[in-house]
């Protein structure tokens, strides 16, 4: 190969999330900045995010996802505690609060995100234990309840959302079903093929899922 797309050196300081779009394109969330990277390696900064928006803690920018038209999402929390959803458009624009948090059937902590083809949007509330479904006009639903720990979520084209949870004994198994075992779970992906790809950040490994 050519080497990495993204070299060490230009890496920010502190890369919060990575996500990718139809096109290919990756999209880097770090502080204080929301980058885009092409297939070819160019950088361009949609984002950034200043003092006046922030109080400059990194730990407010949370959880971020691509839709297939290069759309971004991601969750912020304000110094209440309360987190919420934004939409960055292509062209840098930040839109409006998507829906608010408590108080509006998101429950305490919207985490992690992801996006199905049409624009629907999938939010993991880690700590009520419910996966909700969000439109584009706001209406919000659960469509998926979890027990214990939990870490990424991933949808596909059908709108089938992949997620792992759970209370067993942390390890690092490979095996079919509830036999299998992680550590530490901190993102998944999609193939074309149904293939899904699981970070297991605490045994630091990529493990893979058959359809």
């Amino acid at each position: 190969s050519g080497g990495p797309l993204i070299s060490s050196g230009s890496l920010a300081s502190c890369v919060l999330s990575l996500s990718i779009d139809g096109a290919d394109n990756i999209y880097r969330l770090s502080w204080p900045t929301l980058q885009k990277i092409t297939p070819a390696g160019a950088t361009t900064t949609l984002y950034e995010w200043s003092p006046d928006r922030t109080s400059g803690d990194v730990s407010r920018l949370r959880y971020s996802a691509a839709d297939s038209n290069g759309n971004v999402y991601f969750t912020y929390q304000y110094s209440s505690g309360f987190r919420y959803i934004y939409k960055i458009s292509p062209d840098g624009v930040l839109g409006p609060m998507l829906a608010p948090g408590v108080g509006q059937g998101y429950g305490p902590n919207p985490g992690y995100l992801a996006v199905a083809k049409n624009g629907v949007v999938f939010v993991m509330d880690q700590d009520d234990g419910k996966i909700r479904r969000l439109t584009a006009d706001g209406a919000l639903s659960v469509v998926a309840a979890f027990e214990g720990a939990a870490g990424g979520i991933a949808v596909d084209g059908s709108e089938n959302v992949y997620f792992v949870a759970g209370n067993a004994t942390p390890g690092f198994v490979d095996g079919v079903g509830e036999n299998a075992r992680f550590r530490g779970v901190s993102g998944l992906a999609l193939d074309r093929a149904g293939h899904v790809y699981v970070f297991d950040s605490g045994n630091q490994a990529i493990r893979k899922i058959m359809p």
